[in-house]
């Protein structure tokens, strides 16, 4: 008898070891996401309140990559620099650049580089941009379509119609229309029924 009781009260007690040794995993677990979640949130919150330096990229390579040729560029009316500093300002943070209220600039350096003034997460971003030229050519590829774009539509004019006349002038007259008659007078199809009898 004395043995079998100490065997459940052994088996009680490793039961319960067990379930602590259980909630203190738990315990850890939770808590270490919890303060990765809140570590993370807080250093990308510092990560954004950095001041903005100055980096100087080249761009050369990603043109001599691609397929772009110089009569595409000329036929767009754009210059490589222009779809480099169109494609970066349009798909990375573009509401931190210059030309939306930020503070971000891209200057040109010469004719194969640009000097970039943003923050280091931005930069980061950037430099992820060049060291992919796969992704940065297709990204060039999208801003020149767009500057093809307003090219046509720069050389198209403006839409029929919106000039002063819209069209005037080129109204014909359809048949059995006052404007048949010579003189002004109403044909007879026109005559009301007062007049017919």
């Amino acid at each position: 008898m004395d043995d079998s009781k100490s065997r459940t009260r052994a088996f009680r007690y490793s039961i319960a070891t067990i379930l602590f040794l259980a909630a203190c995993v738990a315990g850890m677990l939770a808590g270490y996401r919890a303060g990765f979640s809140t570590g993370y949130s807080s250093g990308i919150e510092e990560r954004r309140s950095e001041l903005p330096m100055v980096t100087i990229y080249e761009f050369d390579k990603i043109f001599s990559e691609s397929q772009l040729t110089q009569s595409q560029l000329n036929d767009a009316g754009v210059g490589r620099l222009d779809l480099v500093v169109m494609a970066i300002e349009t798909t990375i943070e573009p509401d931190t650049w210059e030309a939306l209220g930020g503070e971000g600039t891209i200057r040109p350096m010469g004719e194969n580089a640009i000097a970039v003034k943003q923050r280091p997460y931005v930069h980061e971003q950037i430099s992820e941009f060049f060291t992919n030229p796969d992704v940065a050519i297709k990204l060039i590829g999208y801003a020149l379509q767009e500057f093809q774009r307003m090219a046509a539509f720069r050389a198209s004019g403006p839409p029929m119609g919106m000039g002063m006349g819209m069209g005037m002038g080129t109204m014909e007259a359809s048949p059995g229309s006052d404007m048949d008659n010579d003189g002004g007078e109403q044909s007879d199809a026109h005559e009301s029924p007062s007049q017919v009898q």
